[in-house]
């Protein structure tokens, strides 16, 4: 399982996910989304909202492109990009 984490507003925003291909979105350690893809090349797309002042929201999307190899990972708040990393996959990891 691999994991990103990014401080945002006050608040803590986690990604997880692994070759399996799973995905889960967590805001201040309580997931809000969670997919799983069944074919080894898919788009998983998690979003939430996330109050970050008081009469405040903003929509978080967290989207993972896997491939065969690698997983591409962006993270984005009200559409500014907060996050994108490549990550290797090891098929192994996770398969059932």
């Amino acid at each position: 399982m691999n994991m990103i984490e990014i401080d945002y507003c006050g608040n803590r925003l986690k990604v997880t996910f692994d070759a399996s291909p799973s995905a889960r979105l967590f805001i201040n350690g309580i997931q809000r989304a969670e997919e799983f893809c069944h074919e080894t090349t898919c788009v998983i797309q998690l979003t939430s909202t996330l109050q970050t002042d008081y009469e405040w929201h903003e929509f978080v999307e967290a989207t993972f492109r896997f491939s065969a190899e690698a997983v591409l990972v962006e993270v984005t708040a009200n559409r500014a990009i907060l996050l994108t990393e490549t990550h290797s996959l090891s098929r192994s990891e996770g398969a059932i």
